[in-house]
């Protein structure tokens, strides 16, 4: 199951719709959600990400989530929104405390190749590309199978 967004212009009333996730029946988004799983986990192994990324991968029991699903990004460049897959670690093992810890890697926008994606806050207006301002609000959120 998948979640959707649906966003409104309250200039233009333009309306786009946003998918992420998988659905029910989509047995390739979860094969693909898997391969990109180990492949990022051997390059956090292979210390891609830096050193202290690495030496959690390597001293981890097995209980380290390598989150490659699909989420709503903004570009803090160009102000792109896409559907991406994530880049994210948490729930580490060794951390005996009442915190968590969780590392989230940058993502380059696939659009202007300059900015970083950031995840788009729900409660804030989205870029509206007919005007050119943050005018676009959520109006509808549900799921999709």
């Amino acid at each position: 199951m998948g979640n959707l967004y649906i966003y409104k212009c309250k200039n233009c009333q333009s309306e786009i719709e946003y998918k992420t996730g998988g659905g029910f029946f989509t047995s390739e988004y979860f094969e693909e959600t898997e391969k990109l799983t180990n492949q990022f986990k051997d390059e956090a192994l292979s210390g891609k990400y830096g050193k202290i990324i690495k030496a959690i991968a390597e001293n981890n029991d097995g209980n380290i989530e390598y989150n490659r699903n699909t989420k709503l990004f903004r570009c803090n460049e160009c102000k792109a929104v896409n559907v991406l897959r994530a880049k994210e670690i948490s729930n580490f093992p060794y951390i005996k405390s009442e915190y968590s810890l969780s590392v989230k890697i940058s993502v380059q926008c696939p659009e202007c190749h300059k900015g970083i994606m950031e995840t788009v806050n729900l409660f804030e207006p989205i870029w509206c590309e007919k005007c050119q301002d943050y005018s676009s609000e959520l109006i509808s959120f549900g799921f999709w199978d």
